[in-house]
């Protein structure tokens, strides 16, 4: 964040100033363009120039604020030669107002680019930076130099709809810390310095060092409906800034092979995540807060919500115990945030769990923190990420089977055993369910307990209860009785199922035609009327006697010879 928008400072006077310094130069070399002409400052070769010409500009200190309006390259004594680490006469520009590039597809490379006065950031051509590439301008090449000593380094533009990619490759930006009335930072964006969003960038193989009122790279879009989309930051390294890097509204993009240390900012975080990200992803990054600052990285929902965002082979060490990935309330949505096989400067399962104090999915984690390679960021040792620690143990009390249902036990959490390699930190019942239910009194209980250790992994045991009723029940059968052919016949009951249910009752008929007597063959009708005939051997059904055919199932309907309708009939099925 800064003391008042940069865009304030373009409109404090009512036209546009222009300063220019005197050129002197050390050098009695001359500059060419396309290797000819003789021309004495960096402007007047830009005026010369077409649009695709190359200007060469030999070692020597110029002081002048070129404004670069053609698509040129400007080449300067070590184009070619990446500025982290080489010797030799410098091509110095060296005046407060910065360099402007007003034109799409203008390359940069192999200057050194100095004392930019943050006091003229309403000043053309720099507008407060070192390098101001002007919107709606894009495919800027900014390669091989050195940039310091300015109070901001470059403000990035590349607007539009698939721009032509910027490319900031192999640039050293140092101690950009000049006093001015805004905050000192090597890279930065914002809405409004951008003309929009800022989209495909490339930011590669720089070094950020000793920006001690800034940030090294600072995407600010904060305007509702801009954002800064497709930018790749790979191998650079951060070394004694304030902070390493600021994100507001990033999406799908790439932050990898980095390393940063050093960082002066204790209450804050390397890598700052202030809302709308979304899509970013961090691997093979090395962070080490060995210098004081409390997280690596920090999320706060500033300008909304971020999501997506994957952490992924990092080497996180030195930092605070508490929260090395932290994450303020509502600041990520999706679940907890994918941060697996990092190495957190141990492999002790208990001591990794201490640290990660907000929704983070960090298991499996790296159990070597070696970096098998020399190359910016960190690479791990292949199949180190086997950090899995084991889920607690957990032991429910023995089955039991039970002879009816008084009796069940309940519950227990404290009848549970646990152990564990991180701290058992709760026991819970989780419920009982019944199954193979035959009766009231026949089923079964499968009981769950859960046990939760400090390391986030949760195992579960269960107890089988079953209840079996095996006692017969008690039955009472009605005294024998004796009756003669014109006394009705008791009432038997209708047994509809082998449950002691019964339905017996009185049936009253009308005349009724009667068919042949029965025979001998069982009952196979529905429904069968009996007629009580004169008895005897002929008539061994007559209903005076038993009927002893198997009528399961089946309703047999009989008549009293001699009585007067209404009769007194019974229903009967047998067993």
């Amino acid at each position: 964040m800064r003391n008042m928008p940069l865009s304030t400072f373009k409109k404090i006077t009512g036209q546009l100033i222009v300063m220019l310094c005197l050129f002197s130069a050390v050098s009695k070399a001359q500059i060419t363009v396309n290797g000819t002409g003789s021309y004495a400052t960096i402007t007047a070769a830009i005026a010369a120039a077409s649009a695709g010409d190359v200007i060469q500009v030999p070692a020597g200190i110029y002081n002048e604020n070129p404004d670069i309006n053609k698509s040129l390259k400007l080449r300067g004594a070590q184009w070619g030669n990446c500025a982290l680490s080489r010797t030799g006469a410098e091509t110095v520009i060296s005046c407060p107002n910065g360099i402007g590039v007003n034109a799409s597809n203008v390359t940069i490379d192999g200057f050194t680019i100095q004392d930019q006065d943050g006091a003229n950031a309403a000043l053309a051509p720099g507008f407060g930076f070192a390098v101001y590439m002007v919107p709606p301008n894009t495919g800027t090449q900014l390669l091989n130099n050195i940039i310091r000593n300015n109070t901001l380094g470059t403000g990035l533009s590349n607007a539009g709809s698939f721009p032509a990619q910027v490319n900031i490759n192999c640039n050293w930006y140092d101690a950009n810390n000049t006093p001015g009335p805004i905050f000192r930072e090597a890279i930065y964006a914002d809405s409004d310095i951008s003309g929009g969003s800022v989209s495909n960038v490339f930011i590669n193989d720089n070094k950020f060092t000793n920006h001690t009122g800034g940030v090294g790279i600072d995407f600010e879009m904060t305007t509702a409906g801009t954002r800064a989309e497709s930018i790749t930051m790979t191998n650079n390294l951060f070394d004694g800034n304030l902070r390493a890097v600021t994100f507001y509204n990033v999406v799908s993009s790439l932050f990898s092979n980095n390393e940063i240390k050093n960082s002066t900012f204790a209450t804050s975080a390397d890598l700052r995540i202030f809302g709308g990200v979304n899509g970013l992803s961090v691997f093979n990054n090395k962070f080490d807060g060995s210098n004081g600052v409390v997280h690596a990285i920090r999320m706060t929902p500033v300008v909304g919500p971020n999501t997506n965002v994957s952490i992924f082979e990092n080497s996180f060490t030195g930092y605070s115990p508490s929260n090395t990935v932290f994450l303020d309330p509502q600041s990520y949505t999706g679940g907890p945030i994918p941060a697996t096989c990092n190495w957190f400067g141990t492999a002790d399962a208990a001591t990794i769990a201490s640290i990660m104090g907000s929704p983070v999915s960090y298991i499996p984690y790296l159990t070597n923190g070696t970096d098998v390679l020399t190359a910016n960021g960190f690479q791990p040792v292949p199949g180190s990420c086997n950090g899995t620690n084991q889920p607690p143990s957990i032991t429910c009390p023995e089955n039991v089977t039970l002879d009816c249902s008084i009796g069940i036990p309940e519950p227990n959490t404290e009848s549970v055993i646990v152990s564990g390699t991180c701290p058992v930190i709760s026991v819970t019942w989780e419920g009982d369910e019944v199954t193979s239910q035959t009766c009231a009194s026949t089923f079964t209980i499968v009981r769950t307990y859960k046990a939760t250790d400090a390391c986030g992994n949760m195992a579960t045991c269960t107890q089988t209860i079953t209840v079996v009723d095996t006692t017969p029940p008690t039955l009472t059968v009605p005294a024998n009785i004796t009756l003669q052919c014109t006394d009705p016949l008791p009432l038997m009951p209708l047994n509809i199922n082998s449950s002691p249910n019964f339905i017996d009752g009185t049936y009253n008929v009308g005349t009724a035609v009667f068919g042949a007597p029965l025979t001998a063959t069982p009952l196979t009708a529905d429904a069968v009327l009996v007629n009580d005939g004169t008895g005897g051997a002929g008539n061994p059904y007559d209903a005076c006697e038993s009927i002893m055919n198997d009528v399961t199932g089946k309703i047999a309907v009989i008549e009293r010879s001699g009585c007067t309708p209404p009769a007194e009939l019974f229903c009967y099925q047998s067993q």
